[in-house]
C-alpha cells in the first residue's frame, strides 16, 4: 500500500418534510487505497450525527491513523492490515469501527480486482445478485407522507422505509403518538401501492 485517500463529501436529503430537510445534509467519504503496482480499492465510511463519536472529522483522524499504520504492508493480507490497525488504535475505540470498515471494504475490493474475480467469490460466494435500494420517507402530516412515497416510487423505489420512532433509546410512547405514528404507516401503504416494500 502506497497511498490512503480520502473523499469527503455531503448528500443532500431529498425528503418532503420541511422541518426535516432542515437537517445537515448526510455526510460520507469515499476513501481509494492505491498499491505500488497501481492497483485500487474503494471503500466507505458514512458520519452519524446522532453518534459523537462517528463525526466527519472523528472518521477523517481515524482514516488517518490507519493510513499511517498500514502504508507499505501487503494489501493482499487482510488479517496483517486488521492487526496494524489494532496497535495503531486498540479493537473498539469510539468511532473507529467505521473508519476501519472503509479500509476493509477498500481491501476487499483490491483483493477482487488482483485475484480478477468479484469480492463475493473469495468471501465464499454470492448471497445475492440484485439489491432494493430503499428510500427514507418522513413528513409530519399523513398528507406529507402520502405525497413523499408517491415522489418516491415515482422516481422507482421500489422499497420504502418510514421511522416509527425517532430516538436512539425511546421513552415510553404515548397512545396519540403511536396513533400518529400507524396513521403516517397506512398512508405510505395506500399511496405506494402493494407492489412496494416498506
Amino acid at each position: 500500500i502506497v497511498e490512503v485517500q480520502q473523499f469527503p463529501m455531503s448528500l443532500p436529503r431529498d425528503v418532503v418534510d420541511p422541518a426535516y430537510s432542515k437537517h445537515p445534509p448526510a455526510q460520507t467519504i469515499i476513501i481509494r487505497i492505491t498499491t505500488m503496482s497501481g492497483l485500487t480499492g474503494l471503500g466507505e465510511a458514512s458520519a452519524n450525527p446522532v453518534q459523537e463519536a462517528r463525526t466527519l472529522s472523528t472518521l477523517i483522524d481515524w482514516l488517518k491513523t490507519y493510513e499511517a499504520a498500514i502504508i507499505g504492508a501487503d494489501a493482499l493480507n487482510i488479517n496483517l492490515l486488521h492487526q496494524l490497525m489494532d496497535r495503531a488504535s486498540g479493537q473498539h475505540p469510539p468511532g473507529c469501527q467505521t473508519a476501519r470498515a472503509a479500509i476493509d471494504m477498500a481491501v476487499h475490493d483490491l483483493v477482487g480486482k488482483a485475484r480478477r474475480c468479484p469480492v463475493h467469490e473469495i468471501l465464499g460466494g454470492a448471497y445475492r445478485t440484485e439489491m432494493q435500494v430503499t428510500a427514507r420517507i418522513a413528513g409530519r402530516t399523513v398528507e406529507d407522507i402520502a405525497v413523499a412515497a408517491r415522489s418516491h416510487v415515482a422516481k422507482g423505489y421500489r422499497g420504502l422505509t418510514i421511522g416509527i420512532g425517532s430516538d436512539v433509546l425511546p421513552t415510553a410512547m404515548s397512545i396519540a403518538d403511536l396513533e400518529e405514528k400507524c396513521e403516517h404507516l397506512l398512508a405510505a401503504l395506500e399511496a405506494a401501492g402493494n407492489d412496494i416494500s416498506i
